[in-house]
């Protein structure tokens, strides 16, 4: 048996109708401003992900859709399997491929040149909550790296939850000046930094 919805009352918008909208967001940060301020959070930001098996050609399409430069690249059966930039994509990396394997550039898959998981190196969500824009950048520095995913882990299993990221170049368009003059990262994310060598 089907229900009957009759039409709600309206009113008329009103002259004096203002408009709610979220929190504005700073619109430049600083050095010592809170990190928290300029990460992507996956709260309320999708992450924007691929397969291994993408070619390269379309996971650069994606990107270009979504606007980023970073994929997480996902294995239906084993969750994040790695991540890939824009620079792996576009770089050196994919050219080497084509010939040392010899094949066409259009035959390169996602998983020939991502950086795999136990490669990846994450700031953990405790170690953020009081750092500061500038240890981020220092950060980023230190890894060599345009962006660096967050995890948050579970005390009892070590379980991690990728929660969201810092990008160099989201930071920059918020700071009042350009270029970044690297400051030194705390102690408490240096530690976590393991710069690739």
């Amino acid at each position: 048996m089907g229900h009957t919805f009759p039409p709600r009352h309206l009113v008329t918008l009103s002259d004096r109708a203002g408009l709610r909208h979220p929190p504005a967001l700073p619109e430049l940060v600083y050095p010592d401003s809170p990190a928290l301020s300029v990460m992507t959070s996956f709260d309320s930001v999708w992450p924007v992900t691929t397969t291994p098996d993408v070619p390269i050609a379309q996971a650069l399409e994606a990107m270009k859709g979504a606007g980023v430069r970073l994929l997480l690249v996902r294995d239906p059966d084993s969750g994040i399997v790695g991540v890939v930039s824009a620079g792996d994509l576009m770089g050196e990396r994919p050219v080497r491929i084509a010939e040392e394997l010899r094949i066409p550039r259009s035959e390169i898959r996602v998983h020939q040149v991502m950086t795999p998981r136990d490669a990846v190196r994450v700031l953990d969500l405790r170690s953020v909550r009081d750092a500061r824009v500038g240890h981020i950048l220092a950060t980023l520095d230190a890894l060599g790296r345009q962006h660096v995913l967050v995890v948050e882990s579970e005390e009892a299993t070590g379980a991690q939850t990728i929660v969201g990221l810092f990008s160099r170049t989201h930071i920059l368009r918020r700071m009042s000046r350009q270029p970044w003059e690297s400051i030194p990262a705390a102690s408490s994310l240096a530690d976590m930094v393991h710069p690739e060598g």
